[in-house]
């Protein structure tokens, strides 16, 4: 999984959450640019984005899942492999579309 967010408290929670999923290794980018070096270093096969940073998402569409944090809820359409997850969220939200998204 691939975390890019230029907040360091939202990279930090995200990972915490998602500590206990042992299928998936956390690699964390502060942009864009960090996004892409570490997809030239590791084939991740979920995306959590912050909304800051979606321009990650256009970078990268073959990946199989993503999920992106905003700030609103509905300004981005959904799709069964693109989820949006509104700020503020919960552990047990983050889990669950993260399950949602990968099984």
């Amino acid at each position: 999984m691939l975390v890019v967010a230029s907040e360091f408290d939202l990279r930090q929670y995200v990972r915490e959450c998602l500590r206990d999923r042992t299928d998936l290794r956390a690699i964390d980018a502060t942009s864009v640019v960090d996004c892409v070096d570490a997809v030239a270093h590791v084939k991740p096969i979920l995306l959590i984005v912050a909304e800051a940073e979606e321009a990650a998402v256009r970078v990268f569409p073959h990946l199989l899942a993503i999920l992106i944090v905003n700030d609103e809820s509905g300004r981005t359409s959904e799709t069964p492999r693109r989820r949006i997850l509104a700020r503020p969220f919960t552990a047990e939200r983050l889990l669950a579309e993260v399950v949602q998204l990968l099984g």
